[in-house]
């Protein structure tokens, strides 16, 4: 039997990589409203709000996140949700807040995730700093820099999946091009790894 965190994993995944997740993640919210941990239904909004952002819709990955933080995350969750704190909501909600064009708030919720994120957190943290770029090239920069070097301390695949996805905040600019080279560089060397 697959253990309850493998199958919730997988099926967020799931739902986060298509477009019509939308409805799949309705049902889950929808079996999961009654008898199971109100940290569960937080986390399962968290979902909803990455699927809506990544099909555009900013204004409805805000509401899942409202939804979220309605509930919160300060009840006990199941032993398999050891990966769902403050932080992380934290994190889903800097994202959802880029996604609807509020950079201001998206700054202080993914400065508030970074501060929060524990140490077996530190693949989560290529993430939170490749998402926590600003229109600001330097600093855009510096912190795509710092998940770069979060990536070569600990690979996570969605974490360069971000910072590639931002990387066009830099243009054709000195630091553009000198993070090309890192990640064609860390990129190359994954490759080269047995089993890749």
């Amino acid at each position: 039997m697959t253990p309850p965190r493998q199958d919730a994993s997988a099926a967020a995944n799931v739902l986060i990589s298509t477009r019509s997740g939308g409805w799949s993640v309705d049902a889950a919210l929808q079996h999961t409203w009654h008898g199971v941990s109100p940290a569960v239904r937080s986390w399962l909004h968290c979902v909803a709000s990455e699927v809506e952002a990544r099909a555009g819709a900013g204004t409805a990955s805000r509401h899942q996140i409202d939804l979220a933080t309605a509930i919160g995350t300060e009840t006990t969750p199941p032993e398999w949700l050891d990966f769902y704190d403050a932080g992380r909501l934290h994190s889903f909600a800097g994202y959802a807040a880029l996604a609807s064009g509020d950079h201001a708030e998206a700054t202080k919720q993914l400065t508030e995730a970074l501060a929060g994120l524990p140490a077996a957190g530190a693949k989560q943290r290529s993430v939170v700093l490749a998402s926590a770029h600003s229109d600001n090239g330097d600093r855009a920069a510096d912190y795509l820099n710092q998940a770069m070097d979060a990536l070569n301390t600990d690979w996570y695949g969605t974490g360069l999946d971000r910072v590639r996805a931002v990387r066009p905040v830099l243009r054709d600019s000195r630091h553009g091009a000198q993070l090309d080279e890192r990640i064609a560089a860390l990129a190359a060397s994954r490759a080269a790894l047995p089993g890749s």
